[in-house]
């Protein structure tokens, strides 16, 4: 499959041309049957769960590590203002439902909390299948001093 990952923050622009990188890529590759894999980590799991709502016709999978999943969340737990303006996921979990789904969550962190992405998962209506992976030591910056890998078990 193709992969593409991220871990830069999400803007409208920014999710629109990962998208349009993404679509171009497949189509070039004439490869549409092939699973597109977006990953991303910290915000780079917002621009993931975003652009994988706008893949419609292309199978997608989505796979976040320490993702920011709700930016409202986010920036009330960090005090922070929040753009009505800005992407959400959350704002699109009819959209995320029907994408499969798995988010690494480290039982450390801090700056995303493992509970934040249980509740979002908990909010998403008939999801196609979602799971959440705990790596118990991980901290929202240390997952590559765990010898953190992705597995898709």
């Amino acid at each position: 499959g193709h992969i593409i990952s991220t871990t830069s923050g999400c803007s409208r622009s920014a999710a629109k041309e990962l998208q349009r990188f993404l679509l171009y890529t497949i189509v070039q590759k004439q490869d549409q049957s092939k699973e597109a894999f977006l990953i991303g980590y910290g915000g780079g799991g917002t621009v993931a769960a975003l652009v994988s709502t706008r893949m419609k016709g292309f199978p997608v999978k989505l796979i976040t590590v320490s993702g920011i999943l709700d930016t409202r969340v986010y920036t009330t737990y960090h005090g922070q203002d929040y753009y009505s303006d800005s992407l959400n996921p959350a704002n699109e979990n009819y959209l995320l439902s029907g994408i499969p789904q798995i988010h690494y969550v480290g039982g450390q962190d801090k700056d995303f909390p493992e509970a934040f992405t249980k509740d979002f998962v908990n909010k998403l209506p008939n999801p196609l299948s979602v799971q959440v992976k705990r790596l118990p030591s991980a901290t929202h910056d240390n997952w590559l001093e765990k010898n953190f890998s992705i597995q898709d078990k």
